[in-house]
């Protein structure tokens, strides 16, 4: 740090904490679509502890959402789930925008590497699979519930076997608020769009935040510092190790 620029380095982490007050604004804005009232200040604590989980454990970043459904247990399981997804929707998908256009950077310029391409379409694929989860909630419950019912029988001999109470049935009452909170979703058009705003704002941070850091040590090729971010990110979303280890994506 000390052979750096400190004035952007210091501009850096400033601009690095207002992703993560974007992020709590973001939030607060998913679990309005849902008729939930949580205030950004309440959700900024969530905002930390999802990007420690997602942190420490690989999961392509939805290791953190269980937080998020763990910490709004009291109010309706299949409301706290959605708001849950309805965020991680938004998160991966301000993403994937930036994602396409440090892309399309790249293949106009230097070229884009089959990997790297590859790494992308995992990202594409996973919002995807969480935004046609929110549809078939939405669309056919039913369906939803023959799905989930294998799954808790299982969980319940399993247990059963490790002499622990087997888990109030919950699949019916959960999908119902799932696909309620879907509904509700559909509804709030607008309120959706301001959480995908204020996601796309923290992706904006952070890529600031990035790209500071790559002029305070003299990198100053806007391509470099954009498809750097991309990249870097990409690779911390899909390693096996938390957040990767450097060398391997060296």
């Amino acid at each position: 740090m000390a052979q750096g620029a400190m004035i952007p380095l210091v501009i850096a982490i400033l601009t690095q904490l207002c992703k993560y007050i974007s992020q709590s604004f973001a939030y607060s804005f998913s679990f309005q679509a849902v008729n939930e009232t949580m205030h950004p200040k309440h959700t900024l604590p969530l905002v930390f502890g999802t990007f420690f989980l997602n942190t420490v454990v690989p999961s392509l970043n939805l290791a953190g959402t269980t937080l998020v459904v763990d910490d709004a247990r009291r109010r309706e399981p299949g409301k706290a789930t959605s708001a849950a997804l309805l965020m991680q929707i938004t998160v991966d998908s301000a993403f994937a925008t930036i994602m396409i256009i440090g892309f399309s950077i790249l293949a106009l310029t230097v070229g884009l590497s089959p990997i790297w391409l590859l790494f992308g379409l995992v990202v594409i694929v996973l919002v995807g699979a969480m935004i046609s989860v929110m549809v078939l909630g939405h669309k056919n419950p039913d369906l939803v519930v023959r799905i989930l019912i294998p799954i808790a029988r299982f969980i319940n001999k399993v247990l059963v076997r490790l002499h622990k109470d087997p888990m109030a049935p919950w699949v019916e009452k959960t999908v119902k608020s799932f696909s309620s909170a879907a509904k509700l979703i559909v509804q709030n058009p607008k309120t959706t769009l301001k959480a995908w705003g204020c996601s796309l704002i923290a992706s904006c941070c952070e890529l600031s935040a990035f790209c500071l850091v790559g002029y305070a040590f003299g990198v100053a090729v806007p391509e470099s510092l954009v498809c750097g971010y991309v990249v870097a990110t990409l690779f911390a979303m899909v390693s096996f190790t938390p957040q990767g280890v450097g060398v391997v994506e060296a």
